[in-house]
């Protein structure tokens, strides 16, 4: 299933727009559990560029590592705290 905004989902976050496994209940229907960490503005359709972030480089000011996950392709709102944008960092 496709979302418009962030999601975290079993420990994972997925970018906007990128395909996210949702489980069955068994009765055919989905069952959306997902947990929703923030709605941003529109869908990307490309993954973000594929690069492993250390600790140490991820030891950044706020505003660096918000530029950092927008070049990698994340829309990151207001609300987004510094941990969260390493989460989602941590997960390329």
């Amino acid at each position: 299933m496709k979302f418009d905004y962030l999601v975290k989902h079993n420990g994972i976050y997925y970018p906007a727009g990128t395909e996210v496994p949702i489980e069955t209940n068994g009765g055919g229907n989905k069952a959306p559990a997902v947990d929703v960490s923030g709605k941003v503005d529109e869908p990307k359709a490309e993954k973000p560029k594929s690069k492993k972030y250390s600790e140490e480089e991820l030891n950044l000011p706020y505003m660096k590592l918000k530029s950092l996950a927008i070049a990698e392709g994340f829309k990151v709102d207001k609300s987004a705290k510094a941990d969260e944008i390493k989460e989602m960092l941590r997960t390329l």
